[in-house]
């Protein structure tokens, strides 16, 4: 039987993404054997929302987000503001329903600890992620880091900036972060970040993330620029690169079709999620470091805030 799932949330456009790959069934990326669906959807704005259903060929346009938890099997919470997840998911954990949280997992530390708390004491299948290392080549650059081993400077780059209605730094630097913490794990005791401000409404920032171990990982926040994902580590035995210049030739793009294979494998209780509890804190927990570093003008422990 298929299963269904509901979107809180329409205003990603992880919502287009989700449903080319489980619904729209002409589309290069469909999965024909995925057993899941898309079958409702709510969001805030309801004209967005009508386009997207239309678009996803999702049968349900939800009139509250309790309708689309009890009409679901499963539920996604993808609303674009980490603020909001929380109060989503806690509709989908006292349902007792499976509980995928989109990126970023929340907005604050604490909303995290929360969420996380709620998971725990339900014990429902939860995970959240970015779909960046489930991408092929993420794959082969970790395990270029693995030869390259032990690797003692790092750098992820991504687009990103403080000026934005999606609760700041944290909307999109998680995913470079969520890179630098799946390949370097969690022990980040100390980020110190800089800005650029480039013009009234621009800038770029960098991050240096200090492990326990003296692992530094330089974090670059791109606001002012074009640039998709890069991924460059340094070890004894040579530079590893990956995303925007790839030492190996450019697999296509399928983080997205990976990733849901992996969130449904979760969700239906076939394997424990590849990304931790503690985890899915410490990426808040560094983003709201280099908010605090920059307010601060020094460096943060995340393991504080």
């Amino acid at each position: 039987m298929t299963q269904k799932i509901g979107l809180l949330g329409s205003d990603s456009s992880h919502v287009e993404k989700f449903t080319e790959i489980l619904n729209v069934d002409d589309h290069p990326a469909y999965w024909p054997d995925s057993g899941a669906r898309v079958w409702a959807i709510w969001g805030e704005d309801p004209q967005r929302t009508r386009d997207a259903a239309n678009q996803g060929r999702i049968p349900m346009v939800g009139s509250s987000p309790e309708q689309v938890v009890e009409q679901s099997d499963m539920v996604f919470v993808v609303a674009r503001h980490g603020g909001l997840h929380l109060d989503h998911a806690k509709l989908v954990i006292a349902a007792g329903k499976p509980l995928f949280v989109d990126k970023p997992f929340t907005q604050t530390p604490d909303q995290a600890r929360a969420l996380i708390s709620l998971v725990e004491e339900s014990g429902i299948p939860m995970t959240s992620l970015s779909t960046l290392h489930y991408g092929s080549d993420a794959r082969v650059y970790g395990k270029g880091l693995m030869a390259a081993s032990p690797v003692r400077y790092a750098a992820y780059i991504g687009p990103a900036t403080r000026l934005n209605q999606y609760g700041g730094i944290v909307f999109y630097a998680i995913h470079p972060v969520e890179l630098m913490l799946n390949f370097h794990g969690v022990d980040v005791v100390s980020v110190n970040a800089v800005e650029g401000r480039t013009g009234a409404d621009k800038s770029n920032i960098n991050a240096t993330c200090t492990y326990g171990d003296g692992t530094l990982v330089s974090l670059g926040l791109i606001g002012d620029g074009t640039t998709g994902f890069y991924m460059m580590g340094v070890g004894r035995d040579g530079i590893v690169e990956g995303g925007g210049t790839p030492i190996v030739d450019a697999p296509k793009a399928d983080n997205y079709e990976n990733g849901m294979r992996a969130i449904l494998s979760v969700l239906r209780g076939e394997k424990p999620s590849d990304i931790t509890h503690e985890q899915m804190l410490r990426a808040i927990q560094v983003c709201s470091a280099i908010e605090e570093s920059l307010l601060r003008g020094a460096a943060v422990d995340p393991r504080n805030l």
